[in-house]
């Protein structure tokens, strides 16, 4: 039935034109979401914010510098409040760390694809912000949670916190399971790109062959 189900505005900010007419396109077929414009600039996307009241901004995050971190004060303040999606492609823990802390709620690494992203817009649907308000996870919990998804390690992230690797683990373990399973992308392994030496696709099902043992050369008589 038509208007059953929630509906979702979305404005998208993204340099690359290319870039950002894919994912637009792309956002725009899921169910339930709708691109209410998608800019080029910083202006272009704050004026996007005041006239159309997004419920999602997904903005693509070069850096941690402080226009960056403006930008994300701004968006902040438009009310009301949109869930905040940061792309990034290759950020530093410590600037991922600044610009959860600046109030960008999801950070979505581009090396993870299309699918990072949708977990993300996911999160920022109505009923699960209010699960997350009454959740119970410490703001320390929340941002080891928010470099994870955002493609960071128990090692890069326990160096810039200034704790241990098993401490970020217990924290992972100790939050929300259907968060953490349904929120964390899944990198690649790290020697996914390596050749590994392979078997023929039939070599497995194939059983040994034994070799005969060699006859005794016969001469005619």
């Amino acid at each position: 039935m038509v208007g059953s189900e929630p509906f979702y505005k979305v404005v998208l900010r993204c340099s690359d034109g290319l870039l950002r007419d894919a994912l637009a396109n792309w956002i725009a077929s899921l169910p339930g979401y709708d691109i209410a414009g998608a800019a080029a600039t910083v202006d272009g996307l704050l004026r996007l914010c005041v006239l159309r009241a997004p419920d999602m901004v997904v903005v693509e995050l070069a850096s941690a510098g402080s226009e960056e971190l403006e930008l994300v004060g701004e968006l902040r303040a438009v009310r009301p409040g949109p869930h905040l999606v940061g792309l990034h492609r290759a950020l530093d823990t410590r600037s991922l760390a600044s610009l959860h802390r600046a109030g960008v709620h999801r950070l979505v690494s581009t090396r993870y694809g299309v699918a990072g992203l949708l977990d993300a817009l996911r999160d920022g649907e109505d009923a699960w912000r209010e699960a997350v308000r009454g959740h119970g996870l410490s703001p320390r919990e929340m941002e080891i949670l928010a470099l994870i998804c955002a493609g960071c390690s128990a090692v890069e992230i326990a160096a810039e916190l200034g704790i241990s690797p098993h401490t970020v683990t217990n924290h992972k373990r100790r939050s929300s399971p259907s968060w953490t399973s349904r929120a964390a992308p899944r990198p690649r392994p790290r020697w996914a790109g390596w050749a590994a030496p392979t078997r023929p696709a039939d070599a497995a099902e194939r059983p040994p062959q034994r070799r005969r043992p060699a006859q005794p050369h016969q001469t005619g008589a």
